[in-house]
């Protein structure tokens, strides 16, 4: 087991995902969890094909391992001190929405995604302005309630819209914006 606890250095340009040390057990857990749930959407969608495949796939690995990603040390750390990076992490993440979008290419997708990724990010906001770190749980919780009672309530084109709509917050809300530690 002190295999798994041991600390590496990780590469710089690897470093916005892990911070500049993460434990092999962390790795091993995000980039699994990456991977299986990327495997099953891929069998879940395997109608789909092309690049709408291949942006899936990267999708869908970023969302499941990020939420690993997002509760470790070595991440939680590295974006601590860095507001800046943490501000263009918030931002790159309108992305995501507008990816699930091209990828179904359904329109009546359209404006539930977008009103779901602005209550995201303006949550996402309030809960990373916090200083009290205790209460960045309590209004993640809350956030993260809210907003996966909503998205239950909207009609999707797909299971699979679903499902990243609801990794995506989990993501963000309850993963990324709490300062774990």
């Amino acid at each position: 087991m002190n295999t798994l606890n041991k600390e590496l250095n990780i590469p710089g340009f690897l470093q916005e995902l892990h911070g500049q040390r993460a434990r092999v057990i962390d790795l091993l857990l995000t980039y699994l969890t990456g991977v299986l749930v990327c495997i099953t959407v891929l069998y879940y969608a395997r109608e789909m094909g092309g690049w709408k495949q291949v942006v899936l796939g990267f999708l869908t690995l970023d969302l499941a391992g990020g939420i690993v990603a997002n509760f470790t040390e070595g991440t939680n750390l590295y974006y601590k001190n860095r507001a800046g990076k943490r501000y263009f992490f918030i931002a790159l993440h309108v992305l995501q929405p507008l990816l699930i979008y091209y990828v179904f290419s359904v329109a009546d997708n359209f404006i539930p995604l977008m009103a779901i990724t602005a209550y995201t990010l303006v949550a996402m906001l309030l809960i990373n302005g916090l200083t009290d770190y205790l209460n960045q749980r309590v209004y993640a919780a809350f956030f993260l309630v809210l907003g996966l009672s909503v998205v239950f309530c909207l009609n999707y084109s797909h299971p699979i819209v679903t499902l990243l709509v609801l990794l995506y917050m989990i993501k963000l809300l309850l993963a990324f914006a709490v300062k774990w530690n």
